[in-house]
């Protein structure tokens, strides 16, 4: 503003006038971009989530993707995998780190997966603390008496997450998948990170399935992504391989005790 004010009281032409706007509008845009670049947050909203976990779930070389895929096509369990990665040789992102590969705009609820070796892969949309009807929703419908008929799993999904503190479920749609987190009332912080990076896990093993995906009829393809959430959950359960991803990153840095996933007010159902 001084700089502007300094300017205006020296320029009289027109043209010289339009000029120097331009000039200064673009000077102030360039800082103000420069400004929000620098800065370095260190709670966990949804693309820095994004980019955090699936850094650190592609650097664990117990995490095998096509081991989840062959599981399905054998119909046997996937391989059994303790921690065994000593914590120093995961790849953990720092704020600083992250802060760099942010972007100033992104599409709300996006899931993706980060890589270094190539550009993000798209995985759909996640949507954390829905209600149970917006849960429902994509594999439901209204009889006439006005109640709910739902293909969606819930009893063996209420099974699965008896010990957790969410629910979540995935709808493919088209080539990707849009996955609804059902938050508990017993949900924490670190509860919610948690079903964040099971979602992202379970999306990247279910977008490397698209070929066998494409096989299974509407019973098959709930089977199949209801053994899906189910291995993934297993792996990061073993041997308390989430706990171990929370305390590496809190030593990295960052606040795990800091609730940025919900950008509003959300639900809580009691299971």
């Amino acid at each position: 503003m001084l700089v502007g004010s300094l300017v205006v009281s020296r320029v009289t032409s027109y043209t010289a006038t339009w000029i120097s706007l331009v000039m200064l509008l673009t000077m102030h845009l360039s800082l103000n971009y420069a400004a929000v670049r620098s800065v370095q947050m260190t709670s966990l909203n949804r693309q820095r989530a994004n980019i955090v976990f699936s850094t650190l779930l592609g650097s664990d070389t117990d995490l095998n993707i096509a081991d989840f895929t062959s599981a399905h096509q054998t119909h046997s369990a996937p391989k059994q995998s303790k921690a065994t990665q000593p914590q120093a040789q995961w790849q953990i992102p720092t704020p600083a780190h992250v802060a760099k590969q942010e972007r100033i705009f992104e599409t709300d609820s996006a899931l993706k997966w980060f890589s270094t070796q190539s550009t993000p892969h798209k995985l759909g949309f996640c949507r954390i603390g829905v209600s149970l009807e917006q849960f429902l929703a994509p594999s439901s419908t209204r009889t006439a008496s006005g109640s709910l008929k739902t293909s969606t799993p819930m009893s063996r999904l209420s099974s699965l997450f008896r010990s957790e503190h969410y629910l979540l479920f995935l709808h493919r749609s088209r080539q990707t998948w849009d996955v609804r987190i059902l938050l508990k009332t017993s949900s924490t912080t670190q509860s919610q990170l948690k079903a964040w990076m099971h979602a992202l896990l379970t999306a990247r093993v279910l977008c490397s399935s698209t070929e066998t995906m494409q096989t299974q009829n509407d019973g098959g393809e709930i089977e199949y992504i209801v053994n899906t959430i189910s291995e993934t959950l297993r792996f990061l359960n073993e041997d308390s391989r989430a706990d171990q991803y929370v305390s590496a990153l809190t030593q990295a840095g960052w606040d795990m005790n800091v609730a940025a996933l919900e950008t509003r007010s959300g639900r809580r159902v009691c299971l």
